[in-house]
């Protein structure tokens, strides 16, 4: 199941960083990915304010590509899914 959320300005303007954050099983795509987060200077869309960003393997994503998500995805059902 897939849930956005749209943040609104205000919230926005708050916490820019939380911008296009993606969770799954309640943590960040970044924890699954053994990445990062960073930060960019945004385009027209966010302002003057910086965006956040996934860093993964060495490479800088403003967008979160679809296959990003299908790895953090399988990575959390395979943790999940192991017999502790």
């Amino acid at each position: 199941m897939l849930e956005e959320r749209e943040i609104d300005r205000g919230a926005f303007t708050k916490e820019p960083l939380q911008s296009n954050q993606v969770l799954i099983a309640d943590k960040p795509l970044d924890y699954w990915l053994g990445g990062q987060t960073g930060s960019s200077r945004c385009c027209n869309e966010c302002g003057d304010a910086n965006c956040r960003t996934l860093e993964v393997e060495g490479q800088s994503y403003e967008i979160v590509p679809e296959s990003l998500v299908v790895r953090a995805g399988l990575a959390a059902v395979a943790r999940l899914a192991a017999p502790s």
